[in-house]
Formats: structure tokens, sequence, C-alpha cells
């Protein structure tokens, strides 16, 4: 048995309670507005590791011409405000590097594999140096880093020396394409896993902690010490325990092929970088089914195993129309006018309908579907007798399109 998806369920990444208690930064001590780079001591929930993070809150304005990398026209993804965080690499090795923490709603459980996620407005990155010099490029080891710890998380950054270090080691990156490629026009969602080890309460979240890569030797001819920069806007950071097992269901039209896309069906980009392990043996995200039933699936994430189980459930798709076999035009208000009736919700197109008589004379014809004969031909009342009719049209019900071609007959009584 063979079926074409018809429906399929909505989702959202994995809902669950967000362990962050400020995701969005919207929680302030006081309301008094200042340049971003001096707002981040205002939020309620959240401390700067070191330097100076920026808070945005909107109705605060600010004068974007002060640093190269703020923008006065960007709005939140959601919500009142959203905060940016800032890398530099100077020529002479050392570097300048923000981050944020937090301590979560709960502590986390050891084994338990967690998703966290936010959305990212890259402002892309500046190098620099002067002109003799602007041949010598770099392309930085760019990524976000996250710890995790059960007390608070600290940072000592040695400017001078170009070192840096914190309390805790890397529990996860970010290093999507959203994170090490340039500027973007738009917020985008960008995700990552770790497995607890147990009992942690404070998130940190950095910049590249001397881990940009190696200098180029043309770096030592600089004099600005300025030799690149990036910046990321960040807004609604979320952490959610992932699941046992996640479960969509479709409905699917019997005796049609449909091919399935894991990626679009469960809607999560914790999937994009996953590989996976159909209990058959399969090990692709897209494949055509042959049968109904539920699917189970092994989504292999860098953080462990997400299992996945597909429901289909079959339903009937067949184009319902009904064409009366008696036909009684004598004025009485019961069977007056013959054609043809469509089951709620289906469109048709390329509609023809002929109604023949037995010497093979064209009655009656028409190409839209509502469309009735009266029971009269060349303007007389039409003879007693069998007439056999010829119908054809193209059907669409929700997403299936289906080509009918059908005849049958009618007795004309009075």
């Amino acid at each position: 048995m063979i079926f074409l998806l018809l429906f399929i369920a909505t989702s959202c990444d994995l809902c669950g309670q967000n362990l962050i208690p400020d995701g969005g930064f919207e929680s302030l001590v006081n309301g008094q507005c200042a340049a971003p780079d001096q707002s981040f001591d205002r939020s309620e929930f959240w401390y700067a590791l070191d330097a100076t993070p920026d808070l945005f809150i909107r109705n605060c304005s600010f004068d974007a011409s002060d640093f190269f990398f703020w923008d006065a026209s960007v709005e939140p993804f959601d919500g009142r405000n959203f905060i940016g965080l800032w890398s530099r690499w100077n020529s002479n090795g050392t570097y300048f590097t923000e981050g944020i923490s937090t301590s979560l709603t709960q502590p986390l459980e050891n084994g338990k594999t967690y998703l966290l996620e936010m959305y990212i407005l890259n402002q892309g990155g500046y190098q620099g140096l002067e002109d003799d010099v602007s041949g010598c490029s770099l392309k930085p080891t760019k990524h976000i880093d996250l710890y995790l710890s059960t007390d608070s998380i600290f940072v000592t950054n040695d400017f001078s020396n170009g070192t840096a270090s914190t309390t805790v080691p890397i529990v996860a990156s970010f290093e999507s394409e959203e994170v090490t490629g340039g500027k973007s026009d738009q917020w985008r969602k960008i995700t990552t896993c770790f497995t607890a080890k147990g009992g942690e309460t404070f998130l940190g979240m950095i910049l590249p902690l001397g881990t940009f890569g190696e200098l180029p030797p043309c770096a030592a001819m600089a004099n600005s010490g300025v030799f690149r920069s990036f910046y990321y806007y960040i807004d609604e950071l979320s952490i959610i325990e992932i699941p046992e097992v996640v479960e969509e269901s479709v409905e699917a039209c019997i005796d049609i092929p449909v091919e399935v896309d894991l990626l679009d069906l469960f809607d999560l980009t914790l999937l994009s970088s996953a590989t996976f392990e159909w209990e058959d043996g399969f090990d692709q995200p897209t494949r055509t089914l042959s049968q109904i039933g539920s699917y189970n699936i092994d989504a292999i994430l860098s953080c462990g195993i997400l299992p996945m189980t597909l429901n289909v459930a079959p339903i009937s798709c067949e184009s319902s129309f009904y064409v009366p076999n008696v036909f009684s035009p004598n004025a009485d208000g019961q069977n007056d006018f013959f054609g043809v009736s469509f089951e709620e919700g289906v469109e048709t197109r390329d509609y023809k309908f002929r109604l023949i008589n037995k010497w093979g004379n064209v009655v009656f014809e028409s190409q839209n579907s509502e469309d009735v004969w009266d029971g009269y031909f060349n303007n007389e009342e039409a003879d007693i007798g069998l007439y056999v009719w010829v119908l054809s049209f193209e059907s669409q019900k929700i997403d299936i399109i289906k080509r009918v071609a059908q005849t049958g007959s009618v007795l004309l009584v009075k």
C-alpha cells in the first residue's frame, strides 16, 4: 500500500520549560536610559563575565556613531530588548572579548541532554589596519562558547599578556554559518546541545577566549593595534530538556506514493547537522514510504541520540462527487435539474460535462461545474429515456491534485 502526504502536524522546537529566567533581557532593575555599553548592569537576571556587554533597550535612544557595530535601526527579535557581544583581536596578539552569565531556574540533571537555542543577528567584522598592510588579512576562528557550573562563573582576562581563562571548561559551542559567516540582514535561530553532569545552576556564554587562530607574520607591520573584530546581536535564549522521544503524526492518502523529509516534518533546527538511523537500516532524512503505520528513527546528534517516531495514518482522498441516476424535469420541485454535485472543499479545474441522447446528440454540455440541465433540447422538452453522461475534470482537495474521467447514465422520467 502506498500513499501521498496530505497533512503535516505543526510542532515547536521541543516545547518545554525554559530554564533561563530572562532569555529576552526584558527584566530591568531601574528605568534610567544610558548608552548600550553602560546599560547591561540594569539587567535583573544577567551579569557581565568581563568587559562591557551591550544592552539595547527599546525607547532608550543612543548615538550609533559612538561604536562601529551599533545600528539604531535594529529591532529586537521579540519583546523590547536585546544584547550585543564584541570580540577584538589585536595585531600584537592580545585580545578583548565579552561574555554574560545567569543563574538557571533549576539545577540540571545528571545524564540529561539539553537544547540551547537563541536568535542571532551577525553584525559582521571590521579590520582596522593601515593602508600599507591592507593586504594582510585573517579569518579568525569565530564561535560562541557555553559554560556550565554549580557556582558563579568568572573570567580572568589579562589584556596585556593576551591570556584569558574561566573557572569552568567549555561544554558546547555555537559554530554554525550564522556565527562564522559575515553580516546578516535578519535574525536567525541557532542551536546547540549538551549533556549535563548534574547540579549545574549557572550558564555562561562567552565569545572566543584566545582561540582565534594563529596571527600571520604581516600582522607585526601594523601600528594601529587593532587587527580584527566582530560583533553579534543576541536575543531570546532558552535551555530546554530534550525529551526521551519526539513524535509527529501525518495523514496520508491511500494508493498514492509519498516522499517524506524528516527535517521538514519535525522542523527542529537541532536536526540540521544530525545523521539518521531508521529501524530498518535506512540512513537518510528523505525517503519514499510504502506502508502506513509508525516509523522509529534515531537522530544522531553531537551530544547524544534523539529518538523520533513518525506516525502515518491513512485517509481517503478520493474526489467525492455525485451524479443522480434519475431526473424528472416536471416542475414539481424535486429532481427538476440535472448536474454534478461535489463534496465540500473540492476545487475543480478544466471541467467538462456532456450529456448524450440515444441517437448520439449532445443535449447538454458545460465547462462550469455549477451549470445544470433543465431537461430541454433545442428549446423543446427532451424525450423520456436513458441518457449517457461524460465527465472529466482536475480536482484539488487540500494539497492533493487528481485527474478524473468518468462516464455514467441517467434516466429522464416525467
